[in-house]
């Protein structure tokens, strides 16, 4: 489901592509057929299957900061609800860079600089610490901030993946943070868009009800800021 994605990684360029596999895969630019290197998104051991009980999932969209790559890993929304991962990999590095080349056993080249998800222990107000997700990312000053399929919206710091803050928006969100102008934007299928202040402390600035669900995120182009319904497309500027 995710795009490919280009990035200038030390001077080389790099074609990232996010496998139905659950893998990330890397070829240089010049060279499409030379793999610079891949990494699993699954844990090792993972079984897919399209219910919550399902721990595996394929990829979305990757993002690249500071040669440093985000992922997460999910399914088609039908699907429901299920564990999900965020991945940050070091990229500068080749060969394989997964975790682990097997269960259990841990990869000696990994490039894995943090992760983010995996189940929580039992008695838990939820199953798991990050949901399926088919959202991406935004990243400003050090943070980074994404959604789950559920309706979480996720404030890390970019480096660590330490977890500052997080918001039920209880309804589902298909669409991906934008940052704009000191603000965190987040549409969600119920049809509101709310705001939040960027920083490593939750504050939420505003909710506006657009009358219909949002599946798609928010753009700003030359001070306007355009949001999509099914059925409408807004422009929306100062006055």
């Amino acid at each position: 489901m995710g795009s490919p994605l280009y990035a200038n990684v030390n001077g080389q360029g790099q074609v990232i592509f996010p496998g139905g596999d659950g893998w990330l895969y890397a070829f240089e630019a010049k060279n499409e057929k030379k793999l610079i290197w891949k990494f699993d998104c699954n844990p090792k051991g993972s079984e897919f299957r399209k219910d919550s009980r399902g721990t595996a999932s394929y990829l979305m969209t990757p993002a690249v900061h500071d040669s440093h790559l985000y992922t997460a890993v999910g399914q088609q929304p039908d699907n429901g609800a299920g564990v999900g991962h965020l991945w940050c990999v070091d990229i500068t590095r080749t060969g394989d860079l997964s975790e682990e080349l097997e269960k259990g056993k841990r990869n000696s080249n990994s490039g894995l600089v943090w992760h983010f998800g995996g189940p929580t222990p039992k008695g838990s107000a939820r199953d798991w610490v990050f949901g399926r997700s088919i959202s991406g990312f935004a990243v400003h000053d050090g943070l980074l901030y994404t959604a789950d399929l559920e309706g979480f919206l996720y404030c890390l710091e970019a480096k660590t993946g330490k977890q500052l803050w997080q918001d039920d928006l209880k309804a589902n969100v298909w669409a991906s943070p934008l940052w704009v102008d000191g603000k965190v934007y987040l549409a969600d299928d119920s049809g509101n868009v709310t705001i939040f202040e960027h920083g490593k402390e939750k504050k939420s600035v505003n909710k506006v009800d657009m009358d219909d669900g949002v599946k798609a995120t928010p753009v700003v182009a030359n001070g306007v800021l355009y949001i999509a319904t099914p059925k409408r497309l807004f422009a929306i500027t100062a006055k």
